[in-house]
């Protein structure tokens, strides 16, 4: 199962914690800037097969350059045996017309963050997604931070 918790980049004056985290939370300095272009040509489940599962820590890796690149900002910041946190910092690359973080651009994250939560209980068997059953809550706009944990339930 994946939570989800979502972090504002503004708030009402004189309001504290309004979602349970501020901007600075989610955004703390962790290893290298994301890569602007394909450094590498290892896809995250061929690194983690090779290093074990803190080799998902830092920047999503890809081998192509499609799809996969939407996602290069994805930040994996904490890895356990069956968990996975994650942080995404939503911009037009995964948004959709109203601004904000697109359902399929969601859903890819779930399926992601899900591989991510297995190799790190078992590094070397990926599995594939046969099901994907996605509900939204709200909205998140572009320039907000999503907060993505990954737990292996079986």
């Amino acid at each position: 199962m994946i939570y989800r918790r979502y972090a504002s980049t503004s708030k009402p004056a004189g309001a504290g914690r309004h979602d349970g985290f501020e901007e600075d939370d989610l955004l703390s300095p962790a290893g290298p800037a994301p890569p602007t272009a394909l450094a590498e040509h290892v896809s995250f489940i061929d690194k983690v097969k090779a290093g074990g599962a803190n080799a998902m820590l830092g920047y999503l890796s890809t081998r192509t350059e499609g799809f996969d690149l939407a996602f290069k900002r994805l930040r994996v910041d904490q890895v356990s045996s069956g968990q996975v946190n994650c942080t995404l910092k939503v911009t037009g690359d995964t948004s959709n017309a109203y601004g904000t973080l697109h359902g399929g651009a969601i859903a890819t994250l779930v399926d992601i963050v899900g591989t991510m939560a297995i190799l790190a209980e078992a590094p070397t068997k990926p599995g594939v997604s046969v099901d994907l059953n996605v509900s939204y809550m709200r909205a998140v706009k572009v320039g907000r931070s999503v907060v993505i944990d990954g737990h292996l339930r079986k």
